[in-house]
Parts: C-alpha cells; structure tokens; sequence
C-alpha cells in the first residue's frame, strides 16, 4: 500500500467530511443563483409546455363554426391529416384528397360526417 492509500483510508472520514463541506459552502453562496435557474426552468416549462397544451386543448372539440385553422388543427391533432396523407401515399385515394382537406377543411369537413363520430373529441356536430 502507498503513502497516498494509506492516508486516503486512515482518514476517509474527514475527507468525506471534507467534500461534504466543501459542497454545503457552494450551494451555500450559490442559492440564489440555483433559486434563479430554478425560477427560469419553471417558467419555461410553463411557456413552452403547459400553456400550449392548455391552448390545444381548449379549442377542440371544433364545429363548422370554427374557424378554418382550428379545423385543420383538428384533423392534424387527431391524427387524421396523417391517415389521409398515408392513404393517398399508398394509392386508395387520389392526392385531390389531400388536397382538398387542407386547402378546405371546413368544406371536407361539411362533406365528411363521419369524422364527427370517428374523432369525437376533435369535432362535434352541432
């Protein structure tokens, strides 16, 4: 055994101490800036996450009353425009589908009733 293994495990205690310490003082004087970061994560995870779903979240189901973006809001948050866009990638409809969807969507949804009842918490008849 080295000196330096020696020293290390006669006094192991005191340098784990030691290190204790020496991580108390640093969070110690650096509080306020870990506070801070704290505060600054919080609100982000507020702007970037939180507010957004609560948004999302509030303006589905849609009707024919709503306005044109919140209705293609619903067929892409329902998974629909996906589902389309699969189906006209693999040929069981022609790309004026898709088309159409998004460059109308409240028209295809006028003339697609059945998405009321196959997505219910994205569209409701009324």
């Amino acid at each position: 055994m080295t000196d330096s293994e020696s020293f290390i495990k006669k006094h192991k205690n005191t340098l784990i101490i030691i290190a204790l310490a020496i991580v108390a003082i640093f969070v110690y004087f650096s509080w306020d800036a870990i506070k801070a970061f704290a505060k600054k994560v919080k609100e982000g995870i507020q702007n970037k996450v939180v507010t957004p779903i609560k948004e999302a979240v509030s303006k589905f189901p849609v009707t024919l009353a709503s306005s044109t973006s919140d209705i293609y809001d619903a067929f892409v948050a329902s998974g629909y425009i996906a589902q389309l866009t699969n189906a006209v990638q693999q040929g069981q409809y022609p790309d004026t589908y898709l088309t159409n969807a998004k460059n109308d969507p409240k028209g295809w949804l006028e003339t697609h009733p059945y998405l009321y009842t196959a997505f219910p918490d994205y569209f409701k008849m009324v």
